[in-house]
């Protein structure tokens, strides 16, 4: 999905790219993942618990990152944004980097304070890395992948299916043909019978040199720790979900990096590829299956009072509660003292 900014005439549109997270994405369920008692605050109670200040800045890289590589897409003979198809004719069209953060800004109505750290950590990237990192193929394109049973060469197959992607992102490939789609089982929630799905939004798809297809996921950090990063983001199921993805839509599909992007001083960055587990990937499935039919039991008991919102099983454990962020867990002090315990008086008053 793509907003404009209107110039002199409708044909001379600026197109504001949208890096937002995507509608069913790795954001919502894999807080459940960690706890279900921070998906309950987050999903259930409202509460907007990742820094403002992070999330603002990271939203501002994103989108800054989103058009410089649309861009260069645009030249190399044309590129995906989101499920569009930007031929060179349309370079004009997109913001250059700089002037998208500040329509971010201008469009968000937040972030302003944060416009002179986010262009210097972007001026700095651009600095170390001159030149794309291959032939670009798609920025910020969303695809979307359902439960079910899909027909294969080695026979039927229960798994995450790729379900959805542009066209042209495919190429003269097909999608999986799934023969049986597997739906929430959870009597009285609104989804009840729907099928389960999981969207991504894949910050950048290029191909190298060398004819290998890549996911960027870009990561603008405070401090830049490839050999944490390769430890941490290996054991993520954010990145392990793009990389199931990815692999379905590009027989050539090489790896996931985290394109990780110092925002402070001394401004590093650097491209780490994050290492695939196959015994993780073919548990991935069964694992989003669980989690997502406990989550939908927990919410079915709180909408009908069962339940309070407080009450959600809670991982109480040393390192899960003190986590990336300075504090610990961003529902720490929710889950230490209640929302009255901690400040929160109402969701609206903490986005």
């Amino acid at each position: 999905m793509t907003s404009r900014t209107t110039k002199s005439s409708p044909a001379e549109e600026s197109v504001l790219i949208d890096s937002s997270r995507s509608r069913s994405g790795w954001s919502r369920i894999g807080s459940a993942w960690k706890c279900r008692q921070l998906y309950a605050w987050q999903e259930v109670a409202g509460y907007s618990l990742i820094p403002a200040d992070a999330l603002t800045a990271g939203s501002m890289g994103h989108t800054a990152a989103a058009h410089y590589f649309a861009r260069v897409g645009c030249e190399q003979g044309g590129v995906i944004v989101d499920k569009t198809f930007f031929g060179p004719h349309d370079h004009d069209r997109l913001l250059e980097p700089e002037a998208a953060i500040e329509a971010w800004v201008e469009k968000e109505k937040r972030g302003a304070d944060l416009v002179a750290m986010v262009v210097e950590a972007w001026r700095r990237y651009r600095a170390k890395n001159p030149e794309p990192p291959g032939r670009i193929l798609a920025v910020e394109t969303q695809v979307e992948a359902t439960l079910g049973t899909a027909a294969t060469k080695r026979g039927p197959e229960w798994g995450l299916w790729l379900t959805g992607a542009a066209p042209e992102l495919l190429g003269d490939r097909t999608l999986p043909s799934l023969v049986e789609i597997t739906p929430l089982d959870c009597p009285n929630h609104p989804r009840h019978g729907q099928p389960i799905r999981l969207t991504r939004r894949l910050d950048l798809v290029f191909r190298s040199d060398w004819g290998d297809v890549f996911v960027y996921d870009h990561k603008f950090v405070s401090t830049v720790n490839p050999d944490s990063a390769k430890h941490s983001y290996g054991m993520d199921g954010g990145f392990r979900s793009q990389a199931i993805l990815a692999s379905q839509a590009w027989p050539d599909f090489a790896g996931v990096f985290a394109n990780l992007i110092g925002k402070r001083s001394p401004w590093r960055s650097e491209p780490v590829p994050i290492p695939r587990s196959l015994y993780r990937e073919a548990r991935f499935a069964r694992n989003l299956f669980d989690v997502e039919h406990e989550i939908a039991r927990l919410e079915v008991e709180t909408w009908a009072g069962e339940r309070d919102v407080s009450e959600w099983p809670a991982a109480d454990e040393e390192t899960t509660c003190t986590g990336r962020y300075a504090g610990g867990c961003q529902a720490y002090h929710l889950c230490f003292g209640g929302p009255e315990g901690a400040g929160y008086r109402g969701p609206d008053e903490n986005r």
